[in-house]
């Protein structure tokens, strides 16, 4: 177990060493236009050089220690998005106006963020590798193919802190815009995560009425899943307001930002997936009777 430990801390190493040094000569030259190029460049580097380390290992040796490139990627987006969220809070820091503070939260922003990407693409391919292998997968699995990558995207927005002297009505008004405009790349993700992880494969040997309580069941359970977040993030109603300002605390350099759609997504998806269920039993009896 620590020699396999000590190996991935190896493939991280070479990674920050491929990664980091241009991007922190840039960076350390202190003027805007390098320090910007510096970033998009880091970002850049922190995506494509992990998946260009497999692609030429599988070609020339057959194998890789690191895990496949989807995975690559999607850890990737998802540790970038968490990763930015999380440098733009420290900009707000004191010593970031320092420049030898500033070189220094940069330097371990960096390596934290190469480290977090590495770490999100081995959980996803761990996690694939056992999908569909447990009674609970049909609620777990949905949960982790559609959220991960729009919460951490939420969280980017969400998570920088803001000064109560800066806060004002508008920067509160535009954190509910963003809550209610992420809602609907929330329904593209899990929409299109219930129709293709539910519905039978072509090849499938199910019959023309299986196939067509598939169908039904996907449908109960987007409407379900629709039903329930019209209700919530209705700006017309309370509830917005309740669990943008009170149970998330946004705008705080808070981590829960990135946690808590998460959370609240994966209990409205399991409630979908259940009633569903439900609904399907129910249908079956009743033909049966």
């Amino acid at each position: 177990m620590r020699n396999k430990l000590a190996g991935r801390i190896e493939h991280v190493i070479w990674l920050l060493l491929w990664i980091i040094p241009i991007p922190f000569g840039a960076f350390s030259t202190d003027r805007m236009g390098l320090v910007t190029i510096s970033l998009l460049l880091f970002l850049l580097l922190s995506i494509f050089v992990p998946a260009v380390f497999r692609y030429r290992q599988v070609k020339k040796k057959g194998e890789s220690p690191y895990v496949r490139i989807p995975f690559i990627l999607y850890g990737g987006f998802v540790g970038m998005f968490i990763g930015l969220g999380i440098l733009n809070g420290v900009m707000a820091f004191p010593i970031w106006k320092i420049y030898a503070g500033r070189l220094v939260l940069y330097t371990i922003w960096m390596i934290f963020l190469v480290f977090l990407q590495y770490g999100f693409a081995n959980l996803f391919s761990y996690w694939h590798e056992r999908r569909r292998s447990f009674w609970y997968s049909e609620f777990l699995d949905p949960v982790l193919y559609s959220l991960p990558l729009p919460c951490s995207l939420l969280g980017m927005f969400l998570f920088p802190a803001v000064s109560t002297t800066d806060l004002s009505g508008q920067i509160l008004m535009g954190v509910a815009i963003i809550m209610s405009s992420m809602v609907y790349l929330f329904a593209v993700f899990v929409l299109a995560t219930f129709a293709f992880y539910f519905y039978p494969k072509k090849n499938s040997s199910m019959t023309l009425r299986m196939h067509i309580l598939s169908f039904v069941r996907i449908f109960v359970m987007g409407v379900v899943w629709i039903f329930i977040n019209v209700m919530v993030f209705n700006t017309k109603t309370a509830i917005m307001g309740t669990i943008v300002f009170t149970l998330m605390p946004v705008l705080q350099n808070n981590f829960l930002v990135f946690f808590s759609p998460f959370v609240y997504e994966a209990i409205v998806i399991t409630i979908a997936v259940a009633v569903s269920n439900i609904v399907i039993l129910a249908f079956r009896d009743s033909m049966e009777g």
